[in-house]
């Protein structure tokens, strides 16, 4: 039998696919689904900085947190986003190129920037915002039996992330075949957007 865990993976690259596919837009699934499942990026800028070893990438992360930026591994221990008001940092280790994510920054044209040293980006008083960030949890029919269900506290921490590195909060529900993205602003009421029926 297949695990719930399992199957809401599954749905979260179908998700992630989606995107991909249908709005040519940069979809990052998050290692361990923490602090959300997918990170999409529109254009840019994406900062970028290759590191010479783990310890100097573990470092660096460390600096990115003292300065209050949120923090997404892409893979366990080589690729790390840095994301903190619209501002949008990529780290990678030389001898770890991931040439995946570098690609699809590539082929879709997304504004990049590459950093030369990175104590002093990181005290730059201003950097440019990419546009358009949005951040994606999904939620799968059976993972939680009767209907698709997201806990309040989850959620309101979901938002102040989003608010946090100026980015859209996306909810995927899964209910049967119908997919929906729920689009939380905060401040404001949310509405629902139809994507379109998805099969697993």
């Amino acid at each position: 039998m297949v695990s719930a865990y399992l199957i809401g993976r599954l749905f979260e690259y179908i998700i992630k696919k989606y995107f991909e596919v249908n709005y040519h837009i940069l979809a990052i699934r998050c290692a361990g689904s923490k602090p959300f499942d997918i990170l999409m990026i529109e254009k840019g800028p994406i900062y970028l900085y290759f590191c010479q070893d783990i310890n100097e990438l573990k470092n660096i992360v460390q600096k990115f947190k003292e300065k209050d930026f949120v923090i997404v591994k892409v893979s366990k221990r080589t690729e790390y986003f840095c994301l903190k008001d619209g501002i949008v940092v990529l780290l990678q280790v030389y001898k770890y190129i991931d040439l995946m994510v570098l690609d699809k920054i590539f082929n879709l044209k997304i504004v990049y920037d590459i950093i030369d040293n990175i104590d002093k980006f990181v005290t730059l008083p201003s950097k440019d915002m990419a546009y358009r960030i949005s951040i994606i949890e999904c939620k799968s029919f059976i993972e939680y039996g009767k209907r698709p269900y997201i806990k309040p506290d989850q959620l309101s921490e979901l938002i102040n992330l989003a608010e946090h590195i100026k980015a859209t909060l996306i909810i995927v529900v899964k209910r049967g075949k119908i997919v929906e993205a729920i689009h939380f602003k905060k401040g404001s009421e949310y509405y629902a957007l139809p994507i379109e029926e998805v099969c697993y």
